[in-house]
């Protein structure tokens, strides 16, 4: 939960909408329909100070209109508060305004005391007053979805495809975790995937976190290589040497390692955190953080896996994730708003 205060069009609306795009905006003209949105749906809620004047008009109690706001806060977790600050010292004559007033403080405060973050704006110029970081971070590795590369079994590396429309239908057909925060390869079966995951996200490009480039392998099947001696050098060294003309291993760590100190950094204030990248990218990663051999860690398009990151960064609670199925935690891919 967030809220944003400030004065009289100091910029909190316009703020609001671009820092949560993906929300869906209640006000006062609108706010009873909120009621009926699925739980776990990102909102953000506008003039929150008029809808608490209309609910005292209606002859609603202060502890009556707070407990609305908390159900709110508890159905929707990731919601967003938005109201003016108003009284600025001054006690209205009228009764109702000063009760306004009063309540509305209140109600604010207790806002702010359960949000994680709350931010002031004066002359458009967000001021973060607090912000706390979660403890543990949840972190969701996602393959790409298949591309024509992919479904031929060639090494697609540094070549830039697009999803193939049986990658695309798999996607969509799957069901994915709610995240507030999602990162991908720059390559683009990837961005497309994220894209389809999380439609009301945009995805931050990680350039570290492209895939390997498979140098004069890229584009062949391995029938196409059976002739090339310096394929089944690379086969009998299990992968150990660089590719030729491409890159090695310990390259692709480097810079996939590199990839992942900047996401962490980038992410800091974020709980759930969706990364949609490379096969060989997620068993790089993933024989760094958790051991084991490179080739344990080999997932189908689509698939992945999910732990845990520590504040002091100690990554816990591997398990491999089948995407292909729904549970309490996930929604379809391609749902509109999240």
């Amino acid at each position: 939960m967030k809220l944003i205060i400030g004065g009289y069009a100091q910029g909190k609306s316009k703020y609001g909408e671009a820092r949560f795009p993906g929300h869906i905006l209640y006000d006062e003209a609108n706010f009873s329909l909120l009621y009926r949105e699925a739980p776990g749906t990102g909102i953000r809620i506008n003039h929150l100070h008029r809808i608490i004047r209309e609910k005292l008009e209606a002859g609603q109690t202060e502890e009556e209109i707070l407990r609305d706001v908390e159900g709110i806060a508890r159905n929707h977790p990731d919601c967003v508060f938005i109201s003016d600050e108003i009284g600025s010292g001054i006690v209205p004559m009228d009764p109702l305004d000063r009760r306004w007033r009063e309540v509305t403080g209140r109600i604010l405060i207790r806002i702010a005391a359960e949000s994680d973050e709350v931010i002031r704006l004066f002359c458009g110029i967000p001021q973060v007053i607090k912000k706390e970081l979660p403890t543990v971070r949840h972190i969701f590795l996602i393959r790409h979805g298949a591309t024509p590369g992919n479904l031929e079994h060639r090494y697609i590396g540094r070549t830039d495809e697009s999803l193939s429309e049986t990658g695309r239908r798999e996607i969509e057909r799957h069901c994915y975790p709610i995240c507030d925060a999602v990162f991908c390869s720059p390559m683009r079966r990837c961005r497309e995937t994220a894209e389809l995951i999380h439609p009301a996200r945009i995805p931050v490009e990680v350039a570290d976190f492209r895939e390997t480039d498979f140098g004069r392998f890229e584009g062949h099947t391995y029938q196409e290589l059976q002739d090339d001696p310096a394929y089944w050098h690379w086969l009998r060294t299990e992968g150990t040497i660089p590719f030729p003309d491409g890159e090695s291993r310990e390259e692709v760590r480097e810079r996939v390692l590199e990839g992942w100190q900047k996401m962490l950094k980038e992410a800091a204030d974020r709980e759930n955190i969706a990364l949609v990248i490379h096969g060989g990218t997620i068993m790089t990663l993933l024989s760094e953080l958790f051991g084991g051999n490179y080739y344990d860690y080999q997932v189908r398009n689509g698939e992945g896996y999910s732990f845990d990151v520590s504040r002091d960064g100690i990554c816990s609670g591997l398990r491999a994730r089948s995407y292909s199925g729904g549970s309490g935690d996930m929604e379809p891919s391609g749902a509109a708003n999240r």
